[in-house]
């Protein structure tokens, strides 16, 4: 079989003189990025000598975009420059705080002040669980032993996987108490994939376990770091730059950022903060990840830690089947709306519309809870719809 893609598609152009029907279709037939990505050209097919545009169309279905820095920055847009991001904090691309690092930590029971333990990896597990490693190790006084780099730990205060059983299946030659887990993925079936801070020896495979390699607790390499750098051609392909954060796609598809940067043989350079495909390209640069903040401090690269990028595409979870019920009531003042659910799904968008028919929009940032409260929305809108979606 072979696969194509057709294209049309009909836009307003807006100029001096005047509106003007413009339409486009695909140059090429040929199926360029594996679904749900799209990368498409463009040619429009009323254009004139004088003028014709083009338009290249490259896409992925993401509605949100968690992530941390591996440097502190101070947002100049929205919150004011006094409350500063840490490294621990994860926060989304569309300029939100989605969880400060004392959140993710204090159910651990450490001796006050919560210490920022920063932030290396995270993922999130039905019910709204957030499993992370944090970059420091801290006793906890909740559960009478250490925290360490390489746990993975949970926002309800308990430890998920001791580094210990992670790397259990690479029968490790070395001690791995100071071994830190900088990249993670939970599948649903239980295995974990992830990426070491340090170089590690396994008896198991005869060979070495890098930074940038990424491992399953089942005890495979997934993939090595020369087979995901390999669509860039590294100016120095035996250079191990690090893995430190990576997000897998169910067409097989992995995005990932590095802990050191390279150059390609072009003299292209890839910071730690990129957000990369195996297959080649540049996802986003760092700048363009934490645009909605605006940083007022003077630096190309605060780096890009831990990553989790939701999608409705997302592999399914037997946990996430029932469907949650959405209740309205009144906010905190009368003119307020609250909208209430339970379920224990991953992640939730509320959409809105006013019309039944739509068409429907998300209303707010995802989320892994409730409540939302809608201020003054008795007083702005005559009539609303709004319903719930969840991966």
């Amino acid at each position: 079989m072979a696969l194509r893609q057709e294209v049309l598609l009909e836009l307003t152009l807006e100029s001096d003189q005047g509106k003007q029907t413009v339409w486009f279709t695909n140059v090429l037939a040929a199926v360029e990025r594996r679904w749900p990505m799209l990368c498409v050209l463009l040619l429009q097919t009323n254009g004139t000598l004088v003028r014709t545009f083009e338009l290249l169309v490259e896409a992925a279905p993401v509605r949100d975009l968690w992530f941390s820095t591996a440097q502190n920055f101070t947002p100049g847009h929205g919150t004011g420059p006094h409350e500063s991001r840490s490294e621990g904090d994860l926060v989304s691309w569309g300029g939100q705080l989605v969880r400060a690092n004392r959140e993710l930590v204090w159910r651990l029971g450490m001796m006050p002040p919560t210490p920022d333990l920063g932030l290396d990896a995270v993922e999130v597990l039905p019910g709204g669980e957030l499993v992370f490693s944090v970059r420091s190790g801290v006793w906890s006084e909740r559960l009478g032993r250490w925290a360490r780099e390489g746990d993975l730990l949970s926002d309800r205060g308990q430890v998920i996987l001791p580094v210990e059983e992670l790397l259990g299946a690479f029968a490790p030659l070395e001690p791995v108490d100071d071994v830190g887990v900088d990249a993670l993925v939970m599948r649903p079936d239980g295995e974990v994939w992830f990426s070491l801070t340090r170089q590690v020896t396994s008896q198991k495979l005869r060979r070495a376990l890098h930074r940038g390699d990424l491992l399953s607790s089942t005890g495979r390499v997934v993939r090595a770091y020369t087979e995901l750098l390999a669509l860039f051609q590294p100016a120095e392909p035996a250079l191990d730059p690090g893995l430190d954060a990576v997000y897998i796609w169910p067409n097989g598809e992995i995005w990932f950022s590095v802990e050191d940067p390279f150059v390609d043989k072009q003299g292209n350079r890839y910071g730690t903060g990129d957000l990369l495909s195996d297959q080649g390209w540049v996802v986003a640069r760092n700048r363009d990840l934490l645009a909605a903040f605006q940083p007022v401090e003077d630096l190309a690269d605060f780096g890009l830690d831990a990553l989790q990028v939701i999608s409705d595409v997302e592999p399914a979870w037997p946990t996430v089947t029932l469907l949650p019920r959405l209740v309205l009531s009144r906010g905190p003042d009368a003119n307020d709306l609250r909208l209430d659910w339970a379920g224990q799904a991953r992640f939730y968008q509320l959409e809105r519309a006013t019309d039944l028919q739509g068409p429907w929009h998300p209303w707010g940032p995802a989320r892994l809870e409730p409540p939302v409260v809608e201020t003054n929305a008795l007083l702005r809108e005559c009539r609303a719809f709004y319903r719930l979606r969840q991966w």
